[in-house]
């Protein structure tokens, strides 16, 4: 090889280096720039952002995009403009988290904000994967934990929600929200007492949030401290006196003490910022008619029938409240609108037959009864009132059986024992009578009526000790045992005035 030709390979191999080096550097150089470029823009609609200029926002992350396609950040913000802020394309949005996912597998935000998309759409299931998601990538945000355990919440996984909610609260010890939402959990699963604690945490954090008093209140209420309830939904309506909710939970407390008037005033004042709301009437007429002020309370169940014609359960409660009334023919009236609404719902014929046993329409009574049992044949009630029936006709051995049934459908249940145990006493087996009244005795030891029962038993029986032994017992209960006596007498004398 010449000389010529050793330079002429060095001069070639210079020339293709020179040219592979000079691409690279070309190919470096404005790779940079475009980076440098992108993160100008998306700095710019972070900014715009800050001051509310959605669609300048927009623009700006879609050019740093355009600039790098391979810059996760400004998909992030990109959805974030397309769903949190302008709330217009819900696809738009999941596209763009799915881009930056993509590109960083590993960025909890990106899954964070895909969880709080399905979230707000209703898609509770399809939100959980997500929110997990974020909280394996960064353990430590409690808005993570706090919104995966809202989701577990909605999907009924209670458990798995007080789980993260307490996680979240661990991290993030001075956010009354999450102790607010994990009194709620709480309360789903049964939990009176962490709820209470979970409320008076909420509560020393921000003292000033309504609806925290509200569901404290509500808590004391269903642990039988009605006094601290009632403290507590006064507080609520001192922070926030035009809400209906807690006047008429105010006036609950107070009928639970039955302190009637208390409670009328309060309902009172619930229906006067809401007057149309059926469960204040409700409230009300039941008050009237416990204070005995009956003209109010049947203006308070007809404005509620006029509120929602289409409602049976409340032409039942009309129904119902003429009934104990006395007025026997407007009960049948309402009753049977119920039952024109609603042809299947057992209690409406329970009803039915009550007031018509009352008018002695006897066959229509049992009829009603009859069809409560096809509808509810596991109810015991209306075997017992086919039984009553029937003794009261006459047809005593029929109606034993039907006394019979009810008492085995609730052998647990003492007034379906007494009335069985009373008809056998009258049918003459004082034995199988007495077993019964014991079986009662066994499950309410203070049980007055079974006791009245036993004694007439052992009165009619002659078993003196017996009878002294349970008027003994009669008298520490407060029952009047001369009464007894005589109405046992009465009994003996004409047995047919069971």
């Amino acid at each position: 090889m010449n000389f010529k030709t050793i330079i002429a390979f060095i001069l070639i191999f210079f020339l293709t280096f020179h040219i592979s080096y000079s691409q690279e550097s070309s190919a470096n150089v404005p790779k940079l720039e475009n980076r440098q470029e992108a993160e100008g823009h998306f700095q710019a609609g972070k900014k715009a952002m800050q001051e509310n200029k959605v669609e300048d926002a927009l623009g700006e992350f879609k050019k740093a995009i355009e600039f790098d396609p391979t810059y996760s950040e400004p998909y992030l913000y990109l959805a974030e403009v397309h769903f949190f802020i302008s709330q217009r394309e819900t696809m738009a949005a999941v596209d763009a988290l799915e881009t930056a996912l993509d590109l960083d597998p590993n960025n909890a935000l990106g899954y964070h904000q895909l969880g709080l998309i399905y979230y707000s759409q209703g898609y509770f299931e399809d939100s959980l994967d997500f929110f997990y998601a974020a909280t394996r990538f960064a353990p430590d945000n409690a808005q993570f934990h706090f919104d995966l355990g809202m989701a577990y919440g909605k999907t009924g996984k209670i458990d798995l929600s007080i789980m993260e909610l307490n996680t979240a609260f661990e991290l993030a010890p001075k956010e009354h929200r999450i102790p607010g939402e994990l009194g709620l959990m709480y309360l789903s699963a049964g939990n009176f007492t962490r709820a209470i604690q979970s409320y008076q945490k909420a509560i020393t954090l921000s003292p000033n949030v309504a609806e925290y008093h509200g569901y404290l209140g509500f808590c004391y209420l269903n642990t039988n401290k009605p006094e601290q309830a009632i403290l507590e939904y006064q507080k609520a309506i001192t922070l926030s006196p035009k809400k209906s909710t807690f006047y008429n939970e105010l006036g609950y407390a107070y009928e639970k003490q039955n302190k009637y008037k208390y409670a009328l005033e309060q309902y009172l004042k619930a229906l006067e910022l809401s007057p149309d709301d059926v469960t204040y009437l409700r409230n009300v007429a039941i008050v009237y008619e416990k204070l005995g002020d009956f003209p109010k309370a049947e203006e308070a169940y007809l404005k509620i029938v006029k509120i929602i014609p289409k409602s049976s359960i409340d032409y039942d409660n009309l129904g119902y409240f003429y009934y104990k009334q006395g007025k026997y023919t407007e009960a049948v009236e309402q009753i049977e609108k119920a039952i024109n609404l609603n042809p299947d719902v057992a209690e409406f014929y329970i009803d039915l037959g009550g007031a018509m046993t009352q008018m002695s329409k006897i066959d229509e009574a049992m009829k009603a009864f009859s069809k409560a049992i096809e509808l509810k044949p596991d109810s015991p009630l209306p075997y017992n009132l086919i039984g009553k029936c029937l003794w009261k006709s006459g047809k005593k051995e029929e109606a034993l059986r039907y006394f019979q049934k009810a008492a085995e459908f609730r052998s647990d249940t003492s007034v379906y024992l007494i009335d069985y145990s009373e008809a056998l006493f009258y049918m003459e087996k004082p034995k199988d009578a007495e077993r019964i009244l014991l079986k009662v005795i066994e499950i309410e030891k203070d049980n007055a009526g079974a006791y009245c029962l036993l004694y007439r038993i052992y009165i009619f029986q002659k078993r003196t000790d017996d009878a002294e032994r349970v008027k003994s017992k009669l008298k520490d209960i407060g029952v009047d045992v001369e009464k007894v006596l005589k109405s046992s007498e009465d009994m003996k004398n004409n047995p047919e005035n069971k």
